[in-house]
């Protein structure tokens, strides 16, 4: 225990140093945005660190051994995304510098109005807190199990970590930890080599592959890595940062890349462990990969790289949901200044992450409650992608994205969402049906109004 506590100490003594130095003549722009200065390697970087948790490392081995080789369909998912989210940034780029956006949200207002806005700010704000409760209750559980320490120790340690240098740093130490925290994290795909592939063979494979009912689920995984990453605050943080839109381009792609190098080995150690059959709960692949598989000398590596995994996104996370509330408050019509929006993104984090630590205690089922976090998240892409390309009204947006609400509630409360990622879809299948068929029906009825006007 003590050499996994000496490896985090030297770890979170860069990170401090990295805050200090950061910080150290920081302006209000830098804080809040990175002073829209990112270049291609910062938002590669600090969009994979963001996007690769310990709990996507949890959920990742254990969706491996779930879909096995299909898994790799969520990369395409994910590549989807990517290309999507830099064809909408081509389109408001210059607009979104000229009219200071900090999050998502900004973006939704800007197009489709305040009511449309205060609608998906209501939801990201659920979406984000949710997932930093997931966040700390998975870290919690993986540092308790690596330092033996009671759950509420650990919850409380790895809480005050990520508050002290948030607090102090602001997004542009965000970024920069990010990096540092990205090039770590890569010790983690060490498990593969201890693991070992020797139960992963042609035949099993083969078999794999035959199985309709992986691949339709795998398929469902990728629809859903797609509407999701459309939709995370934390790269639309990163693409209003970025420089220029080149350095946007270069960076995704320098992000997908680096995703893809993380997770073959991901896939692979959920591979052995599904035909070496490794484990008993799909759930726990992790640990109980981790109670075998790793040697003890392992231990402090992967403690720090586990630890990077968890800050990178934990920190983006709660600076997006902070600067969501100091910037687009519900109940709050006019936004303040700069300076005041930095002085309440400071008391936002302290709030958000008290309120998730005290919550991640009374969490249930984990893989439940990560297809309900995902499912209303794909609500807010459903809707945008189908506005993209019907171009409802405003009114027609809003009712739609109360539509999915409501199926959401109905789904999550009925059981009807469970651990199947099919699931984890019907709301934003209904949303889309929905905003068809009130196209349809909105159009209709401009014909016919129009035909009465000409027969009068």
């Amino acid at each position: 225990m003590y050499s996994i506590l000496f490896a985090l100490g030297v770890y979170l003594a860069i990170i401090a140093v990295i805050t200090y130095y950061t910080s150290k003549k920081e302006s209000i722009g830098e804080f809040l945005i990175a002073g829209r200065s990112l270049d291609w390697k910062e938002i590669g970087l600090s969009n994979f660190a963001t996007l690769i948790s310990s709990y996507n490392v949890v959920i990742g081995i254990t969706f491996a051994y779930l879909f096995g080789i299909y898994f790799f369909l969520a990369f395409l998912g994910a590549g989807l995304a990517y290309i999507f989210l830099y064809h909408i940034a081509k389109q408001f780029k210059e607009d979104s510098k000229k009219q200071k956006f900090l999050t998502i949200v900004d973006y939704f207002a800007y197009t489709f109005g305040s009511k449309v806005s205060a609608v998906v700010n209501g939801i990201l704000l659920f979406v984000l807190f949710f997932f930093i409760t997931l966040q700390i209750k998975v870290n919690t559980l993986v540092f308790s199990n690596l330092l033996s320490w009671n759950i509420y120790t650990a919850g409380l340690f790895v809480t005050l970590v990520v508050l002290a240098y948030i607090y102090v740093g602001g997004f542009k130490t965000v970024v920069k930890t990010d990096i540092f925290q990205g090039v770590l994290m890569f010790a983690i795909v060490g498990l593969a080599i201890f693991v070992g592939g020797s139960g992963i063979t042609f035949g099993n494979l083969q078999n794999n592959i035959l199985d309709k009912a992986i691949l339709y689920g795998a398929l469902a995984i990728m629809v859903i890595q797609f509407l999701t990453l459309f939709a995370q605050p934390e790269i639309w943080q990163r693409i209003y940062a970025a420089k220029n839109i080149q350095n946007l381009k270069y960076g995704l792609i320098f992000s997908f890349i680096l995703l893809i190098l993380f997770f073959i080995p991901i896939v692979i150690i959920g591979l052995s462990a599904r035909y070496g059959a490794l484990i008993t709960n799909p759930s726990n692949a992790f640990y109980e990969i981790l109670s075998f598989a790793s040697p003890k000398w392992f231990f402090p590596i992967l403690a720090v790289s586990l630890f990077a995994a968890f800050m990178s996104s934990l920190d983006s996370s709660l600076f997006a949901i902070s600067s969501q509330l100091a910037k687009n408050n519900l109940f709050k019509k006019n936004i303040p200044d700069e300076y005041t929006i930095k002085k309440h993104i400071r008391y936002w984090v302290f709030i958000v992450l008290t309120f998730a630590l005290v919550t991640s205690f009374l969490l249930g089922d984990l893989l439940t409650s990560v297809f309900q976090l995902i499912s209303i998240t794909t609500i807010i892409t459903a809707v945008f992608s189908i506005s993209y390309i019907l171009k409802p009204s405003k009114k027609e947006v809003l009712i739609g994205l109360l539509v999915g609400i409501t199926v959401f509630v109905y789904t999550t409360f009925s059981g009807v969402i469970t651990q199947e990622p099919i699931t984890a879809l019907y709301p934003s299948i209904v949303v889309v049906i929905f905003m068809l068929l009130q196209k349809i029906t909105v159009l209709t009825f401009s014909k016919q109004k129009l035909n009465r006007k000409k027969q009068k």
